[in-house]
């Protein structure tokens, strides 16, 4: 592991884009494992589309930063995107409860948007 972590941190560019994707959407995929065992402090998890929104978004955003050049205007414009396509599909179904939208921008902030900017 610490081989191929090497390999990738030296090699840079795409690989090390795709490598911090992989990251990032292992990373939110843990979160939001971690939120749904949660159940006496967080009794409204998101639900699993919401998650997997959260976690194609979290996981697009480096390649994302890679592709644009390092521009983070764009990163900062499809995070604002992903929390308001999530709030608005959120808000669609009658029993919304905030823990889903707290959960959901944190997991989007903290697991995508934070380790991007990190990298940057």
């Amino acid at each position: 592991m610490v081989a191929v972590g090497g390999v990738v941190i030296f090699a840079g560019g795409w690989p090390w884009a795709l490598a911090m994707a992989l990251f990032n959407g292992a990373s939110c995929v843990e979160y939001f494992g971690m939120v749904r065992e949660m159940n006496k402090e967080l009794p409204y998890p998101p639900p699993e589309w919401c998650i997997n929104l959260c976690v194609a978004a979290c996981a697009s955003l480096p390649v994302l930063l890679h592709a644009t050049g390092g521009k983070m205007t764009s990163i900062i414009v499809a995070t604002v995107i992903s929390f308001t396509a999530i709030c608005a599909a959120l808000i669609v179904n009658e029993e919304s409860h905030f823990n889903e939208f707290t959960s959901s921008l944190f997991g989007l902030i903290y697991c995508g948007f934070l380790p991007t900017v990190w990298v940057k």
